[in-house]
């Protein structure tokens, strides 16, 4: 299969709180981490979208939420190789899934350093994530259930 061409287009930090009542400095970190993908077939726009979930006690709310969303513009040619336009359906190769979404957990560390500087939770940091353990297959986007 020939790369994919496509260029990062747009970057946002859908949601971002601290709870810090929810915070508990004496016990470990745990971070649950969601991936997801959409697309739009006009645009050939290809979304990810990635969530962190920082909590101290397994048995209280999380003290952080943090929800980035990445736009990727795929060039005509890449998009026409992994759509079927008759089906409505986007294919994303697992190794360029995991790309992509290693850029944007990447862009969420730093949106989390650069919001949490200055103050006493700058120390909480997102781990390095394999992605290879998330992402075991490819990725089917349905086009035809998204209006």
């Amino acid at each position: 299969m020939k790369p994919v061409k496509f260029m990062l287009v747009k970057l946002n930090t859908v949601q971002f709180a601290v709870l810090r009542d929810m915070f508990r400095p004496d016990t470990p970190i745990g971070v649950v981490t969601q991936l997801s993908f959409g697309a739009d077939e006009k645009e050939k726009i290809v979304v990810v979208s990635a969530s962190f979930r920082f909590e101290s006690d397994e048995y209280q709310a999380p003290f952080i939420i943090l929800e980035t969303k990445a736009y990727f513009h795929i060039k005509p040619e890449s998009w026409d190789s992994m759509f079927d336009a008759e089906a409505k359906i986007l294919v994303l190769e697992k190794d360029f899934t995991r790309h992509l979404s290693v850029i944007v957990i990447g862009t969420s560390r730093g949106i989390l350093h650069n919001r949490t500087e200055g103050t006493d939770l700058n120390h909480v940091i997102l781990p390095l994530i394999n992605v290879e353990e998330i992402l075991k297959e490819d990725v089917v986007i349905n086009i035809a259930d998204r209006k």
